[in-house]
């Protein structure tokens, strides 16, 4: 959002959407104009024309916007009379195109309202991303953001790609510190991006970016799902030469910096001290014995 001198929120788009729900006829006819004008300037004649359709009302003091795009599309007319004939329809809009769009706002009559809305984009993840980001991006001119689970799921799929290639202890660790103080933070909203910068030096930084799977998602904010980030990444698992597998808490593993963790590496060795709470056989893949 750009601010103003006054520091009022000012948005084109927002403001537009604004006077939709809440304006007197004339101003939100204004609106709807500049809402087609900016979906004309967005598409950027790389699209099919298509029908803009506006719905505003308000319920009580909630304001509501709903917008809709569908494509143009070519249709036919029967006619099975007693001479059937064909008809070529002109200016036909389809409703259940993949390339539809659509999308919501509510909120009340002030200053903090339309901060975020939703949308449905079906081309947005797609390869040609650029140009699927006009109805969001250029068009809405809103930023990309994603549920807690699919934006938890995101990184903590990459920590581990990451931590898959890893060959050296030291960036092991620190990927580790990584996750634990990211678990930790009382940040609230983040992205990939954000995370790769906050707790990562250059090289981990970019290998980490390197390692999503939705490239296309790595600048959409989220709020971390704690309980689903330590579902997924919230123990480490070391394999000593031995044979011996010692699983821990990332919070409790530590290095040189932290020799009183209980678990703490140091180069390729491993050192465990503690107290046995509860101990037992298990067999084979962890499976616990008869």
């Amino acid at each position: 959002m750009g601010e103003a001198p006054n520091r009022r929120r000012s948005n084109e788009a927002r403001d537009a959407l604004l006077s939709l729900a809440f304006a007197h006829e004339d101003a939100a006819e204004a609106a709807s104009l500049t809402m087609a004008h900016r979906l004309g300037h967005a598409m950027d004649g790389r699209s099919a024309a298509n029908l803009l359709v506006l719905s505003a009302g308000v319920e009580g003091d909630i304001g509501s916007v709903r917008l809709w795009t569908f494509p143009r599309d070519d249709a036919f007319k029967f006619d099975a009379g007693a001479r059937p004939t064909i008809e070529l329809l002109a200016n036909v809009f389809s409703r259940t195109s993949g390339l539809r769009k659509a999308a919501q706002f509510d909120g009340e009559s002030h200053d903090s309202s339309f901060i975020g809305g939703h949308a449905l984009d079906f081309q947005t993840g797609s390869n040609s991303f650029d140009i699927a980001d006009y109805w969001i991006g250029r068009f809405l001119d809103c930023r990309l953001g994603v549920t807690p689970v699919a934006g938890t799921q995101l990184v903590a799929r990459a920590m581990k790609k990451l931590d898959a290639t890893l060959t050296n202890p030291a960036d092991r660790q620190t990927l580790t510190l990584a996750a634990v103080a990211l678990r930790h933070s009382p940040r609230t909203n983040w992205t990939l991006n954000d995370v790769a910068q906050s707790f990562l030096p250059e090289g981990l930084r970019e290998q980490l970016i390197a390692s999503s799977d939705k490239p296309e998602m790595n600048d959409a904010p989220f709020s971390l799902s704690h309980d689903l980030f330590d579902g997924m990444v919230a123990t480490r698992v070391f394999s000593l030469v031995s044979g011996v597998v010692v699983a821990s808490p990332l919070s409790e593993v530590g290095d040189a910096d932290e020799p009183t963790k209980p678990v703490v590496i140091t180069g390729d060795q491993l050192h465990c001290e503690g107290t046995i709470a509860k101990e037992r056989l298990r067999g084979r893949g962890g499976t616990p014995a008869a």
